[in-house]
């Protein structure tokens, strides 16, 4: 499984899955030249080379991708952060950086780890979800109903997806806003209450008095118009 965004525009994401289906070897020149490096890390590739490097050469994966007919070779990527220094006379801030081959084995992962990614097929193990929302993120990774299957255990679904006790109250308020807002035809709406959703009225009013100052601007000038045959 692909732990980063290489190339969007050819799927190759955050949870793209393939099978690995052999290794190339990379002089250095052909390596810090790859399809998918970009200027940015070729210092990093550099090194990356000269600490994995044998004879000359390094070895890189050949991934066949769900998405792709061809093996593509997946060169190593770095991870960089900026911690506060405050033991450094020179600089406020430290970079810190990880240089990895982004691929990790696909057959299982944490519903945390998971935030992020698009994944083609998943078996959800919901049965031991413990905070609201975490069903609905992990249900969320997967592109299409399809390729889903949820597992429970023996865990009732209704307990398995916990809702947080405020967006429930949330939905239910709008509900009621919605349902009278029905009721009064759409002309008034009955949430116009502080903290409310509804801002038709606001709008509505707001356009009247628009239309008021035009009458208004029309009036004037009908008044100041001048009737003298210059001719």
């Amino acid at each position: 499984m692909l732990l980063f965004n290489i190339a969007q525009n050819e799927c190759l994401v955050n949870g793209s899955r393939g099978v690995i289906s052999g290794f190339q070897q990379m002089n250095f020149t052909t390596f810090t030249s790859g399809r998918f490096a970009r200027d940015s890390e070729r210092p990093m590739l550099k090194k990356f080379f000269e600490l994995k490097q044998q004879d000359g050469r390094v070895r890189i994966p050949l991934v066949r991708f769900t998405t792709h007919t061809y093996p593509i070779p997946i060169l190593p990527v770095a991870w960089k952060t900026e911690i506060p220094h405050y033991y450094s006379s020179t600089s406020d801030v430290v970079e810190l950086s990880r240089t990895q081959i982004p691929l990790a084995l696909a057959w299982a992962t944490t519903v945390h780890k998971s935030q992020g990614m698009t994944l083609d097929y998943v078996s959800v193990d919901i049965g031991h979800s413990f905070a609201p929302g975490q069903a609905y993120v992990g249900l969320s990774r997967c592109k299409s109903p399809d390729g889903m299957q949820i597992l429970s255990g023996r865990k009732n679904l209704e307990k398995a997806f916990l809702v947080d006790e405020g967006v429930l109250e949330f939905s239910k308020q709008l509900e009621e806003q919605l349902a009278r807002e029905k009721e009064n035809g759409g002309e008034e709406s009955a949430v116009e209450e502080e903290g409310g959703l509804g801002q038709k009225s606001e709008c509505v009013k707001y356009e009247e008095e628009e239309e008021e100052e035009e009458e208004e601007e029309e009036d004037e000038s009908d008044e100041f118009e001048d009737d003298t045959d210059y001719s």
